[in-house]
């Protein structure tokens, strides 16, 4: 068995600011699907082999491991069915909103898998019931830039 040989001693403190600057990005695949949302597109994967559709697309199938390639790329519809929903009163810090959200996981039409989104309601008042099995539409940014806030919310149609 391995033991931790050092005590409180041997550790030192140094107080100061350590600078540190990063570029993060998302993935090839990630990357990929964003570069899509300028456009308004949903940029999914599809399996040969398996005959499964992933969105956001993937650089492999889960289930058989085969690499895809560009002729894998397709463009999905703008809607999908509300799978199931949860009001979120809690930012990532733990601090209570002021305004709660509602967190969609959605089923691109044509896709197997789920996207997890805000849901909003729409301008004109109609259709803001929230209903598992209900048709949800991406509704998007004015302004785009090629990432996952791009897309405003969905919204029941």
């Amino acid at each position: 068995m391995l033991q931790n040989e050092s005590n409180n001693n041997d550790r030192k403190e140094v107080k100061g600011d350590f600078p540190v600057s990063f570029h993060y990005t998302a993935g090839i695949a990630i990357e990929k699907v964003w570069k899509g949302f300028i456009d308004k597109k949903l940029l999914a994967t599809k399996c040969d082999d398996c005959n499964y559709v992933y969105f956001p697309g993937r650089l492999f199938c889960e289930i058989c491991f085969e690499e895809f390639s560009e002729e894998d790329w397709l463009n999905l519809p703008n809607q999908g069915i509300l799978m199931t929903y949860t009001e979120v009163n809690y930012n990532i810090e733990g601090k209570k909103l002021d305004t709660p959200m509602v967190m969609g996981l959605i089923k691109v039409d044509n896709a197997d898998t789920y996207f997890l989104h805000r849901l909003i309601k729409s301008e004109n008042g109609k259709n803001n019931n929230f209903k598992i099995g209900s048709i949800v539409k991406l509704e998007w940014n004015d302004s785009r830039k090629g990432s996952l806030e791009d897309i405003k919310g969905c919204i029941v149609i």
